[in-house]
């Protein structure tokens, strides 16, 4: 499976790098894992089609599957992920 991010994701993710690199590690690392094996605490959005959340601690990563891709959207704090 490949990975693909967005420019908000990416700068999200960046971003997080830069003031807490073991949470942006461990978002990168949960991305990968479930890319590369269909494991992680994922559910459906409901409402939408093709858009799915990996639930990582306080965090969400809103991503669309295609094929054997994964295409990150979104990286938001759950405080922020359901308003």
């Amino acid at each position: 499976m490949g990975v693909g991010f967005e420019q908000p994701a990416l700068e999200t993710l960046l971003d997080l790098y830069r003031r807490d690199r073991a949470l942006a590690m461990r978002l990168s690392r949960a991305i990968y894992q479930f890319a590369e094996t269909g494991r992680g605490d994922v559910k459906k959005i409901a409402g939408s089609e093709h858009l799915y959340r990996l639930r990582v601690g306080g965090w969400r990563v809103i991503f669309a599957r295609g094929g054997t891709d994964v295409w990150v959207t979104g990286i938001v704090n759950r405080r922020d992920a359901y308003r």
